[in-house]
Order: C-alpha cells, then structure tokens, then sequence
C-alpha cells in the first residue's frame, strides 16, 4: 500500500510537471487591437490576424489587407465602404454584391468556408444579368456539408435590381421544393428580403440553417 501512495504522488508530479511544461511552451494570446507607424491590425486570440478578408469584432465589421492592416477610409475589394475608424459603412437601400454579403456572413459564421461568385459566362442556369433575373449571385460552401461536383455545396446568394423580379424568383424555387419531383425538387431552405433571396442546402438541419438565417438577418437590418 505504501510504494502505491507513492506511486500515485509521483503520478501526480509527472502530470503537474507535464501541465506546467506544456503552458510554458504554448504561449497564450489575448484578442486585440495592436497598432504601429504603419496602421492597425488585430490579433486572434490564437496569435493569429486577419488578411484579405472581413473580420466582426464587438459587433462590427473591418476588412483587412493582403498585409493584415485594417483598411479605412476606402472602397475594400469587394466594393464596400469603410469609415475612418474601418468600420463598414451600410446604407439603407443599398443592395450589396452577392459576393459582399457573403463575405458579411463569412465573418459571422466560421462554418461558411468558400465563396465562388458568378458572371454570365458561367452561371449554371444562364440567367445572370437577363432581364427579370438575378444581377448578382455566389455559392458557399459549408465546412459541414460533403463537397461534390464542380460547385460549392452549402448554398447560395442572389441580388436583384428590383422586388418584384425577386418576389417572383423566390416563388418560382418555393414551388421547386415539391418533394414529389423527386431528384429534381430543390432541397433547398428559401429566405427571401427585399432585393435579395438567400438560399441554404438541406444537407443542414433545420436548426443549422435557421442559425444562418438569423444572421442573414442581422446583416440586411443594416440594408432594408
């Protein structure tokens, strides 16, 4: 029973020598803003920072650079405005690219992992652009989701120039969703706004995609 006690401390030692080990060769972050003579950037709490793409922060929206500085007072690559202290600016009416709602959702959700945006020379149903149709559109895709084929699987952004033509887009793919057309229904989850219909695979679960949905609509509170 005795060398058993002291086995067991000696255990005990190993794995508090171990832990302690561990924290000293891991060093740990603290999210933040950090700032030279050049501008500013942010550090994840990982020991990351941010490029080439929008980051929200507290509740807001910055891009930041090929070089990881928050841009400011700009239009960013994917055309979206930027104040003076980089926050993004939205205006009300305003309809943004397929592309730059995405990417708005991208910061919201670490599940959304790609965006492919397309022109008329490669929408796959050839309406981009034709009158009556949607003026922009994207796929994403979903880290939860299998990706098969030659598109994204997760889902899909379109933008229009008016309500109307959205409306009728939005009713047109509600009734594709019959489960009596059988591998031709849609198996799609359909959210419309006003100049802008969101689309979310089946392969999540109505729990899953209604979570997108409510940053969805987070996102177009600032546009409608």
């Amino acid at each position: 029973k005795m060398k058993e006690a002291i086995s067991m401390k000696k255990m005990r030692l190993v794995a508090a020598t171990l832990a302690l080990m561990t924290a000293l060769t891991f060093p740990t972050y603290a999210a933040e803003w950090k700032q030279d003579s050049v501008g500013w950037w942010y550090q994840n709490d990982d020991g990351s920072y941010p490029t080439n793409k929008w980051q929200e922060i507290n509740g807001v929206q910055y891009y930041f650079g090929n070089d990881g500085y928050m841009l400011h007072d700009t239009t960013t690559p994917d055309g979206c405005s930027v104040g003076t202290d980089g926050a993004r600016i939205k205006k009300k009416g305003e309809v943004p690219s397929a592309t730059a709602l995405l990417n708005e959702l991208k910061a919201k959700s670490s599940n959304l992992t790609g965006i492919d945006a397309f022109d008329s020379s490669t929408d796959p149903n050839g309406k981009l652009g034709r009158p009556g149709y949607y003026i922009s559109k994207a796929d994403f895709s979903d880290a939860r989701v299998a990706q098969v084929g030659q598109y994204l699987c997760g889902g899909t952004l379109e933008t229009f120039a008016t309500e109307e033509d959205c409306k009728k887009r939005t009713d047109y793919l509600n009734s594709m969703n019959d489960p009596s057309f059988g591998f031709l229904a849609l198996n799609q989850y359909v959210y419309s706004y006003k100049k802008v219909l969101f689309r979310v695979e089946y392969d999540l679960s109505p729990e899953q995609a209604e979570e997108y949905h409510q940053q969805m609509n987070a996102i177009m509170n600032g546009y409608e």
